[in-house]
């Protein structure tokens, strides 16, 4: 499996540019789950109703734990090997997407009677730090259980949604628009994305709901 980490920002992009689609499901989370779960609500909503806790640490930095709903933003640290600076991340939108947008890919059975998802975002450089090179996570999916999307991982080609960070440069006051690919099980709802990386992790991420 690639790693990140592992491979250069010039010699992954070359992977995804020349290689044919491969596709790498995985939980990214321990409450992940294939199959949807009873909810209290009905589905497509989500299963509390309390309103977005917000709560900002010096600067106007997002604590662990912020909830927040669709399209507002997050400003949270980020550290990247040596390079410490600040994110706003913003989820904008989930779009349910269809079967048919699957088609290509080189799924197994299990995967290809799942529905897929796009988390899309909008991250910003919002520090002083020159962040170009550097690898972002994106925002993941979230059911209205709480449980945690399988990512869609693809080294290829997949316009429908490319979650490719563009940071070849990143600097102060730069964003990009980002699109992270998940999938569902059939009858479950995705109505919330988290982003986390340290210090928002496990339980500690920042959410967002619809």
């Amino acid at each position: 499996m690639f790693s990140r980490q592992m491979i250069g920002k010039r010699g992954l992009r070359g992977a995804v540019t020349t290689a044919s689609a491969l596709v790498v499901l995985s939980a990214t989370g321990c409450g992940s789950s294939d199959e949807p779960k009873p909810a209290g609500s009905p589905a497509g909503t989500p299963a509390a109703t309390a309103s977005p806790s917000a709560g900002t640490a010096a600067g106007g930095v997002a604590r662990p734990g912020t909830a927040l709903k669709i399209g507002q933003p997050a400003l949270v640290d980020f550290t990247y090997n040596d390079k410490k600076g600040r994110l706003q991340i913003t989820v904008t939108a989930i779009q349910k997407g269809t079967h048919s947008d699957l088609a290509r890919l080189n799924l197994d059975a299990k995967a290809k009677k799942m529905v897929p998802y796009y988390i899309r975002s909008t991250i910003k450089n919002a520090g002083t730090t020159d962040l170009s090179l550097t690898m972002p996570p994106e925002p993941r999916g979230l059911l209205a259980s709480g449980d945690e999307t399988r990512a869609l991982k693809v080294l290829g080609t997949f316009t429908t949604c490319d979650s490719y960070p563009k940071t070849h440069t990143f600097r102060p006051g730069k964003s990009y628009k980002s699109c992270s690919p998940v999938l569902a099980a059939r009858g479950a709802d995705v109505t919330g994305a988290v982003w986390s990386n340290d210090p928002y992790s496990g339980d500690e991420g920042v959410t967002w709901k619809r």
